[in-house]
């Protein structure tokens, strides 16, 4: 005579494949987390440096070429900030605007810095404060003072 299953024995043989299925999942998450974090570990050895070191100096002509746009920057600034008020206040913009976007040689960084703040200073002077206006000025005239190319272009 066969033994007919009772309901106990189904509701073991459901644990059973419950307790089955639940440890081979726990197992499952355990190889993955063992090849995630111990077998793709970075290997210095193995990384590739994607910074690229840029040479000091772009190009061979780039002071030369520095030299010619800050020097074309001063005229144009020049010319338009003679009469005062609004129009000097856009050259003002306009010029610290064309400095900002140069590529600087390394032996201008000091000028191009003094420079860019000479023009902050005088877009506030021409904003209507004088005394920033006296005060950028002087800086544009003491940015430029040490460089025979740049004296003739200062206002």
């Amino acid at each position: 005579m066969s033994m007919a299953s009772s309901p106990t024995t189904k509701t073991s043989q459901k644990y059973r494949s419950f307790v089955s299925l639940l440890v081979a999942t726990i197992a499952f998450i355990f190889i993955l987390a063992f090849v995630r974090f111990i077998l793709l570990q970075p290997n210095p050895s193995r990384t590739i440096s994607t910074k690229r070191s840029l040479p000091a100096v772009l190009s061979p002509r780039l002071p030369q070429d520095y030299e010619q746009r800050v020097t074309t920057i001063l005229k144009e600034f020049s010319a338009a900030s003679g009469g005062g008020g609004a129009a000097a206040l856009g050259a003002a913009r306009t010029a610290a605007s064309a400095l900002l976007q140069l590529t600087v040689p390394p032996q201008y960084k000091d000028l191009h810095l003094a420079l860019v703040l000479a023009f902050a200073t005088l877009q506030q002077g021409y904003s209507g404060d004088p005394a920033k206006l006296v005060d950028g000025q002087a800086k544009l005239q003491a940015a430029a003072a040490p460089y025979v190319w740049l004296k003739t272009y200062v206002p």
